[in-house]
């Protein structure tokens, strides 16, 4: 008797199926929440890892604005002026539909960028043709494309030294096939130009005095042996010795900009940290709660385990033995558990994958150092789980069995009301937290964004040649209503100017957007004073919004006029329009101009009549292929588009709620161990009360009555971390919903319901049983 019985542990855990099966499904379940999510956690946190100098390389920051993008002449003297630093590149990534054609094909890509021979040295992004030192040679007109759209193009042969047309207007040389960027990657692109040589006027974003600063991500690797604070000191000393736009830097790390990017301007793809440290903590959560239930659970079956514990303590086993065999017994539930779980997760993972638009695999965990880690996880969780319930059970003396002296071990089982308190808690805050993001999700897609974006379809015109006879054929047709082009729209305005002359005192850039006659009323922008624009103004008058007369501290927008260039005198303030948001709601809105200027024609939007959509799509797609046949046509409608900048919402609220409902089941296990404790612990004295002629909803009520408590409690904690937590969140938005009270009333009466519900159950079973049964033996 005084060894570890597996035999026993097993007949044992067959003997009372149930809580068997309660403990390791819930343990399961728990487990196989932590594993979906370590991986998503593993793979977030993987990201550019493959680079070769991923610990060296820093990226240039604009340490006044927090921009990440600055002008790129200052690399060459950083280079040569400081010599901790070793390498430099600069990038310039665009989001946007790219047609390539070769000779007769065309194929669109959504991903361009723009760079020097050194990006290749600096990323480990290998080529499978050209030349690795100089992969754009001598050629200002190169580029260098993917496997992947070569293999569209040219099929399998080498495309190095073949013609293309991009924008089906420029005509470059391919000069290198680059290997897929990894999926991990937080770089993107399929078409990579040469910029070498000289940097695009087009991308022109700032003159000033005849000095004009072209932006760019600026890349450097640092020697490891530097210190980085004495090399951006040493950067911020050279530029305040030159005349340039560019005042003060600070240098962030690269391995920081997927998670932990904090400046503007960032078109480097980017994970959600937020989100992350969220999951980690439901992870945390529910393996919490699974553990809660097994020790429960295990004290609610103590007079089931008395007997055999006292014979085995009679039979000379000691206290430390028995404690050693309850301890196995945990250990080998949670090894029970997490084969399940893993079974679980593996089903799991092709759920989580399809409803977030994810690509994790569980091999990111069948690493040596995940497995070991694994290993002494099932062994600290077995202990943790089994040791409390372990002391209590083996405690008492074996004399007091035979003495009926035991008294009621659940009774003082002084953790039970913590732990319990903690489950209702926690499924208070995780119901108002779901409760709370899709009240905001619903906010931000139905608040008015001051025009209407319903039919309003966006045409992406870069390159069109024939724009003038585009725009009229569409009008012809009785399905479209309005039509107009424009430099940028709601949602994608990236032209900016420094106020001028009136509005000198405004210290930040403005957007602008330049657009033809039709965009008001395109766009059903609401005109407070002033008027809409006449033909004959072309490039000499503006509106502007709201905002923007305040915040230049203007009393009046009358005879205001507003900088268009350094040799201009400005536009003429005509109007006074509306603030209308062309962002998403993260942001306020800022000043804002639109002017009368057409001459870059970015995007056609076209205002279609209600009731023939798919007419009005149809007569899109024939004109647009008649006059454009060479350029894919690229559309969105607006609410659909504005829809999309909150994925990451929409991603959070479906995580949150799907792992929220297993935490909430979970915990429910959890309450009805307790439900199963309170009742094994008052039969006797259930049966007294009924032969006293107690009704069963009398004891119902009884044994419900102590939850109530609980609950009342677990509201009283639960409401003010969750306010706090939900209103920290909602401070990422300028624009959002309100925390109202029925969210609260809600969150209390759903926890109540299913708390009431799990334990209902137990309850009646226990209300309804024969009180002779309960009797017997007195």
């Amino acid at each position: 008797m005084n060894q570890i019985n597996i035999k026993l542990i097993f007949r044992n855990l067959w003997k009372d199926k149930t809580t068997s099966a309660i403990n390791i499904i819930g343990f399961a379940f728990s487990i196989s929440i932590c594993l979906i999510i370590a991986v998503y956690v593993l793979h977030e946190t993987s990201y550019d890892k493959f680079h070769g100098n991923y610990d060296k390389i820093y990226r240039v920051i604009n340490a006044e604005k927090d921009q990440a993008q600055v002008d790129y002449t200052i690399k060459d003297e950083i280079l040569k002026k400081i010599p901790e630093v070793e390498n430099y590149c600069h990038l310039l990534l665009r989001e946007s539909n790219a047609p390539i054609q070769y000779k007769k094909q065309i194929v669109s890509v959504n991903y361009t960028a723009s760079v020097d021979n050194n990006f290749f040295e600096i990323f480990s992004f290998p080529l499978l043709y050209g030349n690795p030192k100089a992969p754009f040679g001598d050629n200002n007109n190169s580029l260098a494309i993917s496997e992947s759209l070569s293999l569209k193009l040219f099929g399998n042969q080498n495309p190095v030294g073949e013609k293309v047309f991009v924008f089906n207007q420029n005509e470059y040389t391919v000069s290198a096939v680059f290997k897929d960027f990894p999926k991990r990657s937080s770089i993107n692109a399929d078409i990579i130009r040469n910029e070498t040589y000289e940097v695009s006027k087009n991308s022109e974003s700032h003159c000033e005095n005849g000095k004009c600063e072209y932006k760019r991500n600026i890349f450097l690797t640092i020697n490891n042996k530097a210190d980085v604070d004495i090399v951006i000191e040493k950067v911020n000393t050279q530029l305040a010795l030159e005349d340039k736009f560019l005042k003060k830097v600070r240098l962030q790390p690269f391995k920081d900009i997927y998670l932990y990017n904090d400046t503007h301007n960032n078109a480097l793809k980017q994970g959600n940290l937020k989100l992350i440290k969220l999951l980690s903590s439901i992870a945390l959560i529910t393996l919490l709660l699974a553990s809660i239930n097994y020790i429960n659970l295990s004290i609610a079956q103590y007079k089931k385990r008395i007997k055999e514990v006292g014979l085995r303590k009679t039979m000379g086993a000691s206290q430390r033995i028995l404690i050693k065999s309850f301890l196995a017994e945990s250990i080998i539930v949670t090894v029970i558990s997490i084969i399940l779980a893993c079974i679980i997760t593996s089903f799991g993972l092709s759920f989580f994958n399809s409803i977030f638009n994810l690509h994790v695999n569980i091999s990111e965990l069948i690493k040596p150092i995940y497995l070991i880690i694994m290993a002494l996880f099932i062994l600290f969780l077995g202990l943790v789980n089994g040791l409390f319930p372990a002391i209590i059970i083996t405690s008492f003396n074996p004399i007091h069995l035979f003495q009926k002296r035991l008294g009621k071990i659940g009774d003082n089982y002084v953790l039970k009301n913590v732990l319990t308190t903690f489950q209702f808690t926690v499924s208070v805050v995780l119901i108002i937290c779901v409760i709370t993001i899709f009240k905001q999700l619903s906010f931000v897609k139905h608040v008015d964004l001051g025009f209407k974006d319903s039919y309003l379809l966006k045409l992406t015109t870069y390159r069109v040649t024939r724009l003038d006879v585009l725009k009229e054929e569409l009008l012809q047709s009785p399905f479209i209503i309005s039509a107009g082009y424009s430099s940028g729209i709601p949602g994608e305005i990236n032209w900016g100017k420094d106020a001028g002359l009136d509005a000198i005192d405004y210290d930040r850039s403005v957007s602008v957007i330049g657009a033809d006659e039709n965009i008001i009323k395109t766009f059903d922008f609401e005109i407070l004073a002033g008027r809409d624009f006449l033909n004959t103004e072309r490039e000499r008058v503006c509106l502007i919004n709201e905002t923007a007369m305040k915040k230049f501290g203007w009393n009046s927008w009358q005879d205001k006029r507003f900088v268009r260039g350094e040799k201009s005198d400005g536009l003429q303030v005509v109007g006074l329009i509306k603030d209308f948001h062309f962002g998403s709601m993260y942001d306020e809105i800022e000043p804002i101009v639109v002017s009368f200027d057409d001459h870059q024609k970015s995007f056609l939007t076209v205002k279609l009549q209600g009731n023939n959509i798919a007419e009005a799509m149809d007569y899109i797609k024939e004109t647009w292929n008649k006059i454009e046949p060479n350029v894919p046509i690229n559309y969105a409608f607006y609410d659909t588009w504005f829809d999309s900048m909150y994925k990451k919402e929409e991603q959070l609220a479906k995580m949150v709620s799907v792992f929220a409902i297993l935490a909430i089941a979970i915990s429910c296990l959890g309450i009805f161990g307790q439900a199963i404790l309170n009742t094994s612990n008052r039969i006797k004295e259930i049966g007294i009360r009924k032969v006293n002629g107690a009704e069963s909803k009398e004891i119902v009520s009884l044994l419900n009555r102590m939850f109530l408590r609980w609950i009342l409690l677990s509201l009283f904690i639960g409401i003010p971390v969750s306010n706090y937590a939900m209103n920290k969140w909602l401070e990422n938005f300028a624009y959002k919903t309100e925390l109202s009270w029925w969210i609260f009333a809600l969150a209390g009466v759903l926890a109540l319901g299913i708390a009431l519900l799990t334990v209902s159950f137990q309850s009646w079973k226990a209300a309804t049983r024969n009180p002779v049964e309960a009797l017997r033996y007195e």
